[in-house]
């Protein structure tokens, strides 16, 4: 279970980035709050927050596909019950994407080749640094935009927030998996069934709470909705 909470920690920090960009590159004043990006309700999606900046041109092609194997692979651990190390997320792939992470970090291995587990493991631990990377290019670009506003103050408050918050992420995500493991052998899959929701909600409380942000507007804007 810990490759599938790493995984997951490091795609909630992408996303949070990628929101924090889009944010800015469209001029939105509080991405935090923003209805499409604010990773609750009406929200875009991950995914979708992803192919904007795809469409957009934030991504060069290497880059893409980078994103979109990561996407991929994020999506087995979150929704897929039976991709539970990196080797069985592995296996799960598409072909395409089995070749994909093959060709990116082992180029020289026969086209015909399948992945050691060894091999699936360091790939996809690569693929997520990469990603995470790619991301902190980004908010590099974010800089640049917005280098003459306050919202660089604001940014670097975020990250530094969102790196501990991630931590504790992955700190709830391991104990619980294994609170669930002491219960029994089997794991019953609708446990996990609003695991994504709730770790979500948890992070953005977090996240307001080490900014210091109010949750009272979006309280008010339900309650009058």
């Amino acid at each position: 279970m810990e490759d599938r909470t790493s995984v997951l920690a490091t795609s909630l920090t992408v996303e949070n980035f990628a929101s924090l960009f889009l944010g800015y590159l469209l001029d939105i004043p509080d991405p935090v709050n923003a209805t499409s990006l604010n990773g609750r309700g009406a929200a875009l999606s991950f995914s979708q927050k992803i192919n904007l900046l795809i469409d957009i041109g934030a991504l060069n092609s290497s880059d893409r596909a980078a994103f979109h194997l990561f996407m991929e692979i994020r999506n087995l651990f979150m929704h897929n019950f039976l991709a539970h190390t990196y080797f069985r997320c592995y296996e799960l792939l598409l072909p395409t994407s089995r070749n994909g992470l093959r060709n990116r970090y082992y180029p020289d291995k026969p086209r015909t080749a399948q992945l050691t587990p060894a091999e699936a493991k360091a790939g996809i631990i690569k693929l997520s640094s990469d990603v995470l990377e790619l991301t902190r290019g980004l908010v590099a670009k974010m800089k640049d935009k917005a280098a003459d506003k306050a919202g660089v103050e604001l940014m670097g408050k975020y990250k530094d927030a969102s790196i501990e918050v991630v931590a504790e992420v992955k700190k709830f995500l391991t104990e619980y998996v294994n609170g669930l493991i002491k219960i029994g052998d089997n794991i019953d899959p609708n446990e996990l069934k609003d695991l994504g929701d709730f770790v979500s909600n948890f992070y953005y409380k977090m996240i307001f709470e080490r900014m210091g942000w109010s949750m009272k507007k979006e309280k008010s804007d339900n309650e009058h909705g």
